[in-house]
C-alpha cells in the first residue's frame, strides 16, 4: 500500500532534528498542499524549510556540522521543487490543451 505525502512529511519530521516548528510547518504542507501541487514540490519545500530550522539551530548551538546538513536539506529540497514544478507545467500544459 503507498505511502501518502502526509505520512512521508511526518517520517520527515521525526528523521530530522530540526525540532517542533519544523513538524508543525510540515504538517501543514501536508494538510493543504498535497492535493494542488506535484507530491515533488510539496516534500521539497518541507525539506527546505527543516533545512533552514536545522541550519538556524546549528548556527545558535555553534554545530556546524548541523548547520552545514541543513543547508544541504535545504539544496535537496530546492532541487526536488524544481522537479515538481517542471511536472506541474507539463500537467497545466496536457490539461490545456485537452480544453
Amino acid at each position: 500500500m503507498p505511502v501518502d505525502i502526509g505520512e512521508r512529511l511526518v517520517n520527515l519530521r521525526v528523521k530530522s532534528s530540526a525540532g517542533s516548528f519544523a513538524a508543525i510547518l510540515l504538517d501543514w504542507f501536508a494538510r493543504t498542499l498535497e492535493s494542488h501541487m506535484d507530491k515533488n514540490r510539496v516534500s521539497g519545500v518541507a525539506k527546505q524549510v527543516a533545512g533552514s530550522v536545522k541550519e538556524a539551530a546549528g548556527k545558535l548551538v555553534g554545530d556546524s556540522k548541523m548547520q552545514s546538513d541543513g543547508k544541504s536539506e535545504k539544496l535537496v529540497g530546492k532541487v526536488q521543487n524544481a522537479i515538481g514544478g517542471a511536472k506541474d507545467a507539463v500537467r497545466e500544459a496536457i490539461d490545456g490543451e485537452k480544453r
